[in-house]
């Protein structure tokens, strides 16, 4: 008798946790390098946020490999067309209609303050600009041809060599094909790190000391233009995210490191103008209003 109520809650057991597997929502990204770790982990906490509601979910990497990492430009497309069904993009008029955008940005406006990743022995070089109009005409940049700020840097004049990918441009900054690439304060210190372990070029990467670009810019979570429902359930898992307090407490825990590190009072600021419309960016919880804003 005992073995078998022992075999009849077993049974019931697995039937239930069956039951739960076919009713959690899968939902796919495609990025799981070290530029991402913060977009990911507040993706898994809104999902987490949103259960109440809309029922049980997972964020998982999708399965088709070519679509993980992929290009940026192909990370576009793949969230457009709903092939992938959520990611982190920055925002402009020609991405706009393509895809629903949850707000406000995920990381508070530190992708907006840009410092100058250089190469490492390079600061002297730096030192002797006083203005914006030297560093254009001094020195190059480079940046991805598709990311969402690039218009950004041509309607300010900064000169820049442009690429199709992250890891080109990364390796072109290492053999001096231009002087310095410009990273949010939430991006750049882990790709320093990043670049050090990287051994196929024996050429380290640096934070530039005292200067910093600022223009409006975040990253957002989207997802495809057809997926309203997905869409809605983010929207409700970010606004009670926000309401207690647990995004700002895993921004803080991820970025608090990167803002002490970045020292912006101490930087003499470039202000950019975004010629766009923005979407919202909170930058409340961190952003002081005495910073040395040089043009």
């Amino acid at each position: 008798m005992i073995c078998t109520r022992l075999l009849t809650c077993l049974l019931l057991f697995q039937l239930s946790i069956s039951s739960y597997a076919d009713n959690v929502q899968l939902i796919t990204f495609g990025v799981n390098d070290v530029r991402y770790q913060y977009c990911t982990s507040v993706l898994k906490l809104i999902i987490e946020k949103s259960q109440p509601k809309f029922g049980p979910a997972k964020l998982v990497l999708h399965s088709n490999s070519q679509f993980v990492n992929a290009p940026a430009a192909r990370n576009v497309e793949l969230l457009a067309t709903g092939k992938l069904d959520v990611g982190c993009l920055g925002y402009n008029l020609v991405r706009k209609d393509r895809f629903n955008w949850i707000e406000p940005g995920i990381n508070m406006g530190t992708l907006g303050y840009r410092i100058l990743l250089i190469k490492e022995g390079n600061q002297f070089n730096f030192d002797k600009i006083h203005s914006l109009q030297e560093l254009t005409n001094n020195l190059h940049g480079g940046f991805v041809s598709s990311w969402s700020d690039t218009h950004i840097l041509d309607f300010n004049g900064i000169n820049t060599l442009k690429t199709s990918n992250y890891l080109s441009l990364i390796n072109m900054l290492k053999v001096g094909r231009f002087d310095y690439v410009s990273r949010g304060i939430n991006e750049i210190w882990a790709e320093i790190t990043a670049s050090d372990l990287d051994v196929s070029r024996n050429t380290s990467l640096v934070a530039e000391q005292n200067l910093a670009f600022y223009y409006p810019a975040d990253h957002y979570l989207v997802t495809g233009e057809l997926n309203e429902t997905l869409a809605k359930r983010l929207a409700y898992g970010m606004k009670k995210a926000l309401q207690d307090g647990s995004l700002k407490t895993l921004f803080f825990n991820h970025m608090g490191p990167a803002l002490q590190k970045a020292n912006i009072k101490q930087r003499r600021i470039f202000h950019l103008i975004n010629p766009e419309p923005l979407l919202e960016i909170k930058t409340d919880w961190w952003f002081e209003s005495n910073l040395n804003m040089s043009e």
